[in-house]
Protein backbone atom coordinates (compact mmCIF):
# COMPACT_ATOMS: atom_id res chain seq x y z
CA UNK A 1 0.00 0.00 0.00
CA UNK A 2 1.30 3.53 -1.19
CA UNK A 3 1.59 6.10 1.80
CA UNK A 4 0.47 9.77 0.70
CA UNK A 5 2.89 11.77 1.55
CA UNK A 6 2.40 15.01 3.43
CA UNK A 7 2.71 18.84 1.51
CA UNK A 8 5.34 20.24 3.98
CA UNK A 9 7.55 16.67 2.96
CA UNK A 10 7.38 17.28 -0.90
CA UNK A 11 7.64 20.67 -0.44
CA UNK A 12 10.85 20.73 1.11
CA UNK A 13 11.60 17.71 -1.31
CA UNK A 14 11.71 20.52 -4.21
CA UNK A 15 13.36 23.07 -2.02
CA UNK A 16 16.17 20.25 -1.51
CA UNK A 17 16.05 19.72 -5.39
CA UNK A 18 16.20 23.49 -6.20
CA UNK A 19 19.04 24.41 -3.88
CA UNK A 20 21.23 21.23 -5.45
CA UNK A 21 20.78 22.49 -8.92
CA UNK A 22 21.61 26.16 -7.87
CA UNK A 23 24.57 24.89 -6.15
CA UNK A 24 25.63 22.93 -9.20
CA UNK A 25 24.77 25.43 -11.78
CA UNK A 26 27.01 28.23 -9.60
CA UNK A 27 29.98 25.59 -8.95
CA UNK A 28 29.68 24.88 -13.22
CA UNK A 29 29.68 29.18 -14.02
CA UNK A 30 33.16 28.99 -11.39
CA UNK A 31 34.68 25.76 -12.73
CA UNK A 32 33.18 25.15 -16.23
CA UNK A 33 35.44 27.58 -18.24
CA UNK A 34 38.54 26.10 -16.70
CA UNK A 35 37.41 22.45 -17.78
CA UNK A 36 36.91 23.36 -21.31
CA UNK A 37 40.29 24.94 -21.22
CA UNK A 38 41.78 22.10 -19.89
CA UNK A 39 40.17 19.71 -22.32
CA UNK A 40 40.88 21.75 -25.17
CA UNK A 41 44.41 21.76 -24.11
CA UNK A 42 44.31 18.23 -23.68
CA UNK A 43 42.72 17.38 -27.54
CA UNK A 44 45.21 20.01 -28.96
CA UNK A 45 48.27 18.03 -27.76
CA UNK A 46 47.02 14.63 -29.46
CA UNK A 47 47.64 17.20 -32.73
CA UNK A 48 51.44 16.77 -33.69
CA UNK A 49 51.74 18.64 -36.52
CA UNK A 50 50.23 22.00 -35.60
CA UNK A 51 51.86 25.80 -36.02
CA UNK A 52 52.12 28.45 -33.18
CA UNK A 53 49.17 29.81 -31.04
CA UNK A 54 46.68 26.85 -31.85
CA UNK A 55 43.45 27.20 -29.59
CA UNK A 56 40.84 24.00 -29.47
CA UNK A 57 38.04 25.81 -27.12
CA UNK A 58 36.62 22.81 -25.03
CA UNK A 59 35.59 19.44 -25.97
CA UNK A 60 35.77 18.29 -29.74
CA UNK A 61 36.39 14.74 -31.25
CA UNK A 62 39.40 14.47 -33.95
CA UNK A 63 39.30 10.76 -35.24
CA UNK A 64 43.49 10.00 -36.75
CA UNK A 65 44.95 13.50 -35.40
CA UNK A 66 47.81 12.58 -37.07
CA UNK A 67 46.16 12.68 -40.72
CA UNK A 68 45.58 16.70 -39.20
CA UNK A 69 47.88 19.46 -39.85
CA UNK A 70 47.64 23.04 -38.41
CA UNK A 71 48.67 26.05 -39.36
CA UNK A 72 49.66 29.12 -36.75
CA UNK A 73 46.99 30.76 -34.58
CA UNK A 74 43.72 28.00 -36.13
CA UNK A 75 41.32 28.04 -33.24
CA UNK A 76 38.43 25.58 -33.28
CA UNK A 77 35.29 25.46 -31.16
CA UNK A 78 33.32 23.51 -28.61
CA UNK A 79 32.05 20.41 -30.50
CA UNK A 80 33.36 19.90 -33.92
CA UNK A 81 33.86 16.90 -35.23
CA UNK A 82 37.04 16.50 -37.73
CA UNK A 83 37.17 12.90 -39.53
CA UNK A 84 40.83 12.94 -40.71
CA UNK A 85 41.54 9.49 -42.35
CA UNK A 86 41.84 11.26 -45.75
CA UNK A 87 44.28 14.09 -44.64
CA UNK A 88 43.02 17.52 -43.00
CA UNK A 89 45.02 21.15 -43.78
CA UNK A 90 43.79 24.16 -42.14
CA UNK A 91 45.53 27.40 -43.14
CA UNK A 92 46.98 29.83 -40.49
CA UNK A 93 44.49 31.84 -38.78
CA UNK A 94 41.36 30.35 -39.57
CA UNK A 95 38.53 30.53 -37.24
CA UNK A 96 36.43 26.89 -37.19
CA UNK A 97 33.21 27.83 -34.90
CA UNK A 98 31.50 25.66 -32.43
CA UNK A 99 29.61 22.14 -34.03
CA UNK A 100 31.42 22.20 -37.38
CA UNK A 101 31.72 18.93 -38.98
CA UNK A 102 34.32 18.10 -41.38
CA UNK A 103 35.03 14.58 -43.19
CA UNK A 104 37.91 13.60 -45.70
CA UNK A 105 36.78 10.00 -46.85
CA UNK A 106 33.95 8.33 -47.38
CA UNK A 107 32.72 4.56 -47.67
CA UNK A 108 32.76 2.79 -50.40
CA UNK A 109 29.80 1.92 -51.81
CA UNK A 110 31.29 0.37 -54.63
CA UNK A 111 32.95 -2.34 -52.41
CA UNK A 112 32.15 -5.80 -51.19
CA UNK A 113 29.19 -5.23 -49.25
CA UNK A 114 26.16 -3.34 -48.76
CA UNK A 115 25.20 -0.67 -47.91
CA UNK A 116 29.34 -0.46 -48.21
CA UNK A 117 31.99 -2.58 -46.89
CA UNK A 118 34.88 -2.38 -44.21
CA UNK A 119 37.20 0.28 -46.59
CA UNK A 120 37.53 4.33 -46.80
CA UNK A 121 37.54 6.14 -49.83
CA UNK A 122 40.22 9.17 -48.80
CA UNK A 123 39.67 12.22 -50.60
CA UNK A 124 41.38 15.09 -48.56
CA UNK A 125 39.98 18.63 -47.51
CA UNK A 126 42.22 21.37 -48.05
CA UNK A 127 40.93 24.41 -45.92
CA UNK A 128 43.59 27.75 -46.54
CA UNK A 129 44.11 30.79 -44.40
CA UNK A 130 42.06 32.90 -42.94
CA UNK A 131 39.05 31.43 -43.49
CA UNK A 132 36.01 31.73 -41.43
CA UNK A 133 33.82 28.69 -40.42
CA UNK A 134 30.10 28.96 -38.93
CA UNK A 135 28.65 26.98 -36.60
CA UNK A 136 27.12 23.86 -37.59
CA UNK A 137 28.75 23.86 -40.70
CA UNK A 138 29.25 20.13 -42.44
CA UNK A 139 32.23 20.00 -44.96
CA UNK A 140 32.40 16.62 -47.34
CA UNK A 141 35.32 15.14 -48.53
CA UNK A 142 37.71 16.38 -51.13
CA UNK A 143 36.31 19.86 -50.32
CA UNK A 144 39.36 22.98 -51.02
CA UNK A 145 38.13 25.93 -49.58
CA UNK A 146 40.31 29.17 -50.44
CA UNK A 147 41.96 31.83 -48.58
CA UNK A 148 39.36 34.55 -46.73
CA UNK A 149 36.58 32.14 -47.64
CA UNK A 150 33.50 32.89 -45.68
CA UNK A 151 31.23 29.73 -44.83
CA UNK A 152 27.71 30.13 -43.16
CA UNK A 153 26.12 28.73 -40.29
CA UNK A 154 24.78 25.58 -41.46
CA UNK A 155 26.64 25.59 -44.83
CA UNK A 156 26.87 22.12 -46.08
CA UNK A 157 30.16 22.31 -48.72
CA UNK A 158 29.79 19.70 -51.26
CA UNK A 159 32.62 22.27 -53.46
CA UNK A 160 35.25 24.09 -54.13
CA UNK A 161 35.34 27.50 -52.19
CA UNK A 162 37.21 30.10 -54.83
CA UNK A 163 39.02 32.68 -51.98
CA UNK A 164 37.66 35.26 -50.54
CA UNK A 165 33.80 33.83 -51.18
CA UNK A 166 31.06 34.24 -48.88
CA UNK A 167 28.81 31.05 -48.61
CA UNK A 168 25.63 30.65 -47.20
CA UNK A 169 22.63 28.31 -47.24
CA UNK A 170 22.22 23.87 -47.35
CA UNK A 171 22.75 24.41 -51.23
CA UNK A 172 25.93 26.47 -50.72
CA UNK A 173 24.94 29.71 -52.55
CA UNK A 174 27.85 32.28 -52.93
CA UNK A 175 26.03 35.36 -51.82
CA UNK A 176 29.33 37.62 -52.07
CA UNK A 177 33.67 37.98 -52.31
CA UNK A 178 35.31 39.75 -49.79
CA UNK A 179 37.39 42.90 -50.36
CA UNK A 180 40.56 40.87 -51.40
CA UNK A 181 42.94 44.03 -51.82
CA UNK A 182 42.16 45.15 -48.38
CA UNK A 183 42.10 41.31 -47.30
CA UNK A 184 45.99 41.22 -48.41
CA UNK A 185 46.78 44.75 -46.98
CA UNK A 186 45.60 43.13 -43.36
CA UNK A 187 47.73 39.64 -43.92
CA UNK A 188 50.34 40.92 -45.23
CA UNK A 189 50.37 43.33 -41.77
CA UNK A 190 49.86 40.54 -39.53
CA UNK A 191 46.12 41.63 -38.75
CA UNK A 192 45.40 38.35 -37.82
CA UNK A 193 42.56 37.52 -35.14
CA UNK A 194 43.88 34.60 -33.90
CA UNK A 195 47.29 36.08 -32.97
CA UNK A 196 45.75 39.28 -31.82
CA UNK A 197 43.47 39.01 -29.56
CA UNK A 198 44.08 36.51 -26.37
CA UNK A 199 40.92 33.38 -26.53
CA UNK A 200 39.92 34.32 -22.57
CA UNK A 201 39.31 37.93 -23.68
CA UNK A 202 36.56 37.43 -26.51
CA UNK A 203 33.37 37.85 -26.38
CA UNK A 204 32.86 41.16 -24.62
CA UNK A 205 33.20 43.69 -27.40
CA UNK A 206 29.72 44.65 -28.96
CA UNK A 207 29.71 45.94 -32.57
CA UNK A 208 26.29 46.82 -34.81
CA UNK A 209 25.59 44.30 -36.20
CA UNK A 210 25.65 43.54 -40.23
CA UNK A 211 22.66 42.83 -41.57
CA UNK A 212 24.49 40.70 -44.77
CA UNK A 213 26.43 39.16 -42.17
CA UNK A 214 24.34 37.84 -39.43
CA UNK A 215 24.14 34.18 -40.32
CA UNK A 216 27.73 33.12 -40.54
CA UNK A 217 28.55 33.30 -37.01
Amino acid sequence: MKLPKSEPIVALAKSGRRAVARTIAAAWTALGPHVKKAIGEAILKTIENKGRGCVVFGPATIHFPEKLVLGDHVRIGAGSFFHCLGGLTIGDNTSVSNRVTIYTSNHDYDGAAIPYDDMYVAKPVTIGRHVWIGMNASVTPGVTIGDGAIIGMGTVVAKDVAPGSIVVGGAQRTVGTRDLGAFAEKEAAHRWFGKLFVAEDLGRKVRPANPAGETLR
